[in-house]
């Protein structure tokens, strides 16, 4: 019972007396509402009485559930009090005071509490927890055990009671928990067993065959579950994966399995299948009959369908499989072969660093990595199990840097002269063989140039390149020295260290930036440092090898003794190779940790100046270090452009929006100011054999070639150069190169001409482009690319 309070409204009208000196009297009109007080039907009466006029009245039961009245009272203050009955007893009551005044209404407001207490609650019976037969097929006259366990709450009695449906069998105590059975006859039986406490009962029963002496026949138990069938209840499709809200719902029920959502080929649209009014653990899947491409979706029931380029009507079939029961539902739906979006808003050059993609490490592990070591949350340990470091001193605090999304931890600053990681022998350490050819590189956080006089800044190191101990002889380190990234290297029969520093970073305020990358190693008779991962410091000769490589440990945030801890600076992660170590295998390591950065599957290390910041995922700003450009490397866009004389490549970015019917390629530069000199690729697509490709580019005329399957090579290119002189800086023009498959022709277009630039008649053949590589801008000199794009054959004005 609910236990509130209720509102009493007394409407309390007053009027003069007809003479001077005369009474005066007013009006109390009463309504009680009782539902909210002890139920409406056990409430008999309420009652108002007003104190000094002594009036008492019961108020009327009203049709509509209230009670109500007036009551008529002298001129002056009166206390009004009800009181709420449910047969004798009182169960509310409440009083207000209210100043009755002659010709005038007054309302007084009572608030009535229930005050019969809480109301009464569920008690809890007894639970057969077991029951069991000593014999399920006792012979005529057999005598059989009956056990069961029977639990109830503390401090209840429980009473039993066996029961039975048939008349020939006999209980020895039908009472008691347990007991014995026989039979006089033989058949089926029901032992049943009621267990009461407390006044609620609870019963099982077991199932008894009873065999006659001498019978040549057995009997079995026989368990029937009914599976109803399983139904797929409808199927839903959404503009997009990430879509909330459906296009259409084709249900079981309707008459019409047809979904006139609109979709164009290209586009991934998400599909749930419902599972109908009972889901239980069942399994899905979705296929289709056009050639589409499904992948599943983020729940059991939800997929992924991309139309296949041709479009047309696909009907996709549904099926759900749960307790070995099938049900397969089907529609159908209309793609579109009209690609979209437009191409201008097509390409997508948003770096990473502003976006979601992994991380959770930078460094990219590849065939030859020898270990890869990163922070677990308590120490730093090998991504492939077999190193771990122990900390040795109190643990150096950690960021969460949100450049990246998801975040990567940055350990440090150190504690001086405290903190360190050491990893030994037994703790995996001989995992990295350093004693020949190998490269190390470690991505941190710099700290201030140590200056000339101050202690360097161990960040990952074997043994004791410096400081040698009895114990540790000989060994290497990356730090921070004097002005300077530095690789240290030391055996024990050289008689003294030696060192590789790269000084590209000494004019650099290295400590603002929010992570740089360093790598040293060495190469047969060399040691080499490399700055930033990419540069390489003059190469240092080493005629000695180490003695016992193995005996040395590794240790992170200084050397093992603790000499020269890391301080300011800070460490995200370290990473082993086997390779030798050389300006190229700094730029690959980095280059392919740096390359997780760009959307579409770009590979690239930026070209970068000092003190420029990019906006993170969390919405911060973080400085980001310098990156030259030696020219061979992929690089970014910078400002929306890509540079002349860079390049930049791309896996399957674009090759979607082709087709084997034909297709337009093309870029849209930007006017340098010296288009004199304007010549390279401006855009090529070439497969992962190296066997098909397709090619827009200027010498300074503009040309357009293709090699396809059993083709040789085949190019056109304009009668004469454009005149580029005469577009100003800043310009935007557009290249546009189409194949057509039917014919073989090729033709070119430049800032929307109705006609093409190529020769009548320029034939070629139509590569298939659905995989491989694209690159854009190489070697092109005089202008800049902004953007790229590709569409079929079919919407060619969309490209020109």
């Amino acid at each position: 019972m609910t236990k509130t309070s209720t509102v009493l409204a007394l409407v309390i009208a007053g009027c003069g007396g007809s003479g001077g000196g005369g009474s005066q009297v007013g009006q109390v009109v009463t309504v009680v509402r009782t539902d909210a007080l002890t139920a409406p039907d056990q409430v008999t009466a309420v009652r108002v009485f007003a104190s000094p006029a002594n009036v008492t009245q019961d108020l009327a039961h009203q049709p509509d559930g209230t009670f109500g009245g007036v009551l008529t009272l002298p001129v002056g203050v009166q206390t009004i009090t009800v009181s709420v009955y449910a047969g004798p007893s009182v169960v509310g009551t409440g009083a207000a005071t209210v100043a009755i005044q002659a010709n005038a209404a007054s309302q007084v407001t009572l608030r009535i509490v229930d005050s019969t207490g809480p109301g009464p609650t569920p008690g809890q019976g007894p639970i057969i927890v077991a029951l069991s037969a000593s014999k399920m097929t006792p012979l005529v006259g057999e005598s059989i055990a009956l056990s069961a366990r029977v639990v109830a709450p503390a401090g209840a009695a429980v009473t039993y009671a066996w029961s039975q449906d048939c008349a020939s069998g006999t209980f020895t105590t039908p009472a008691a928990e347990s007991t014995s059975w026989s039979s006089s006859a033989a058949g089926a039986c029901a032992l049943t067993l009621t267990a009461t406490a407390n006044g609620l009962a609870d019963a099982s029963a077991v199932a008894i065959q009873v065999l006659a002496p001498g019978s040549a026949t057995g009997s079995v138990s026989i368990v029937g579950t009914f599976v109803p069938r399983t139904t797929i209840g409808a199927i839903s499709a959404y503009p997009s994966p990430a879509a909330t809200e459906a296009g259409c719902t084709v249900g079981r029920t309707g008459a019409d399995g047809t979904c006139r959502m609109a979709v164009h080929s290209g586009q991934t649209i998400g599909i749930t299948l419902d599972p109908g009014a009972a889901p239980g653990a069942a399994t899905y899947a979705l296929r289709d009959g056009c050639g589409g491409a499904i992948v599943p979706g983020a729940a059991a029931s939800s997929f992924q369908w991309t139309p296949p380029s041709a479009g047309g009507f696909c009907v996709l079939t549904g099926t759900k499989v749960e307790d070995g029961v099938a049900d397969a539902f089907a529609f159908g739906l209309y793609a579109d072969p009209v690609l979209a979006p437009s191409p201008r808003q097509a390409f997508d050059w948003t770096p990473h660093a502003v976006g979601t993609a992994p991380p959770p490490h930078a460094f990219v592990e590849q065939p030859t990595t020898a270990a890869h070591v990163v922070w677990s949350g308590t120490t730093f340990a090998d991504t492939h199990g077999r190193i771990t470091f122990v900390p040795q001193g109190a643990l150096p605090s950690t960021t969460a840097v949100g450049l990246w999304s998801p975040a990567e931890t940055l350990v440090g600053p150190w504690a001086t002269g405290a903190t360190r990681f050491v990893a030994d022998a037994a703790h995996g350490a001989s995992a990295v063989d350093t004693s020949g050819d190998f490269t190390v590189c470690v991505k941190f956080k710099p700290g201030l140039h140590p200056g000339m006089t101050a202690p360097n800044k161990t960040l990952v190191a074997r043994g004791q390149a410096e400081f040698p101990t009895a114990a540790w002889p000989e060994g290497w380190a990356l730090m921070q020295m004097h002005e300077a990234y530095c690789f240290h290297y030391l055996t024990a029969t050289a008689g003294g260290a030696i060192m590789s520093p790269d000084t590209s970073v000494t004019p650099e305020a290295v400590e603002t930036y929010a992570f740089d990358y360093m790598c040293g190693g060495r190469a047969g008779g060399q040691i080499l440092a490399g700055a930033h991962g990419q540069s390489g410091a003059l190469a240092t000769a080493v005629a000695t090898a180490f003695s016992d490589e193995s005996a040395l440990p590794l240790s992170i945030g200084s050397y093992p003794t603790g000499d020269d801890p890391t301080l300011d600076a800070s460490v995200y992660e370290v990473i082993f190779d086997t390779r030798p170590a050389t300006v190229d295998t700094f730029r690959d390591i980095v280059g392919a940790a740096e390359g997780t950065r760009l959307a579409n599957g770009a590979v690239w290390v930026p070209r970068r100046v000092a003190g420029e910041t990019a906006t993170g995922a969390d919405g911060q700003g973080y400085p980001l270090p310098p990156y030259a450009n030696p020219g061979r490397w992929p690089v970014p866009v910078v400002d929306g452009t890509v540079p002349g004389n860079a390049q930049l490549g791309y896996r399957r970015p674009l090759a979607e929006r082709t087709s084997t019917t034909g297709y337009c390629i093309g870029a849209e530069l930007v006017a340098d100011g010296a288009w004199a000199d304007v010549g390279g690729i401006v855009l090529t697509f070439i497969d992962d054999a190296a066997t098909q490709s397709t090619r827009l580019y200027l010498d300074p005329r503009v040309c357009f070639a293709t090699e396809a399957p059993g083709q040789a090579a085949t190019s056109a290119c304009s009668a004469s150069t454009l005149p580029y002189d005469s577009w100003p800086p800043g310009s935007l023009h557009r290249f546009t190169a189409c194949a057509d498959a039917s014919s073989g022709a090729l033709t070119a277009y430049v800032d929307g001409a109705a006609t093409s630039v190529l020769p009548a008649g320029a034939t070629g053949g139509v590569p298939d482009l659905s995989s491989g590589v694209l690159t854009i801008g190489s070697s092109l000199g005089g202008a800049s690319i902004s953007r790229v794009f590709a569409c079929p054959f079919a919407d060619a004005a969309r490209c020109q």
